[in-house]
């Protein structure tokens, strides 16, 4: 299947997800969730790039080592564990990069922090004292000047690629709801205006489906800023539509409804028309694996499992 590589704030995680449990082939993240137009751009570098990191890229804090490239996720306690973590990365999203069909870029913020020292757009503050950092809204040029430079670079080594450019629906509350609106703002004018400029870009509307199609608190999680499933999963119905062919969308369907098999639990789990039921599901997952080459072995485990009536 068409390798899709996914990077951005942690809405990208979230639609990535979604591409995962449809046994999509995705790519998400390499270098962890990253939400400004800077570090966006970092990331797809090190992936274009594909060479590792060294000891020196990293920092010490006293108990962790950090790359002020990556997200917290990747630190540890020894160095060369890190490292290694770090480079596998970079390396299988360079091979990722080489193959992809579509990637996606989802903006978060348009707000920076800088190294003081050096002028560093840095990905993650890794906890460290607040004096180190100077904190910046960039323009909307300057943002779109670093997502421009980096997509070039993108399609400089795979003239196929095709990219899906979206800004996150999640409000940033900690910069105040006013600085977050500004900020989106600022992200939707840098978005359009590298999709306008670099025809192998696409704008997707994530962020006014949320604030303008849904439009109701009912589709929030309980911190009233992040998107609540039914959102996401509506969101990605959408996105399936524009950028899935037909072929792709009803294999999607097929491997949901697997899905919502094992997901069902029965107050009877040995009773025939539940093993019955295992037995179908059972039937339609070796045919979407005979016949589109999926890998369905965590589903299928958990249904052999409960044949003879098992709790899995």
């Amino acid at each position: 299947s068409d390798v899709v590589l996914s990077v951005g704030s942690c809405f990208a995680e979230r639609m990535g997800a979604f591409m995962t449990a449809s046994k999509m082939s995705v790519d998400v993240n390499p270098a962890g969730i990253v939400f400004n137009p800077v570090s966006i751009a970092s990331t797809l570098d090190l992936a274009v790039r594909g060479e590792p990191l060294g000891e020196d890229d990293l920092f010490h804090d006293g108990y962790l080592y950090h790359s002020w490239l990556h997200h917290s996720s990747f630190d540890h306690t020894q160095k060369d564990v890190a490292l290694r973590a770090m480079n596998e990365r970079i390396l299988a999203a360079h091979r990722a990069m080489r193959e992809a069909k579509v990637l996606i870029v989802t903006v978060g913020t348009a707000y920076v922090w800088r190294l003081k020292a050096t002028g560093q757009v840095v990905a993650n503050c890794h906890k460290m004292p607040a004096n180190l950092f100077e904190k910046v809204l960039l323009s909307p040029l300057e943002a779109q000047k670093s997502l421009a430079a980096a997509l070039e670079a993108c399609r400089a080594l795979n003239d196929e690629l095709q990219v899906v450019a979206t800004v996150s629906p999640v409000r940033h509350a900690r910069d105040g709801l006013t600085q977050s609106s500004r900020s989106k703002a600022h992200l939707l004018a840098a978005v359009h205006a590298v999709a306008d400029d670099m025809p192998f870009v696409r704008y997707f509307p994530s962020y006014e489906i949320v604030m303008d199609d849904l439009r109701d608190y009912r589709f929030f999680a309980d911190d009233m800023l992040h998107p609540s499933p039914a959102a996401e999963e509506y969101i990605f119905d959408a996105f399936a539509a524009c950028w899935l062919k037909d072929e792709t969308r009803s294999i999607v369907a097929e491997v949901a409804k697997v899905q919502r098999a094992v997901a069902h639990r029965p107050r009877q789990p040995q009773s025939p028309a539940y093993q019955q039921h295992v037995d179908r599901a059972l039937a339609e997952l070796s045919r979407l694996e005979r016949v589109h080459g999926l890998n369905m072995q965590e589903e299928r485990g958990v249904l052999e499992a409960r044949r003879g009536g098992g709790d899995a």
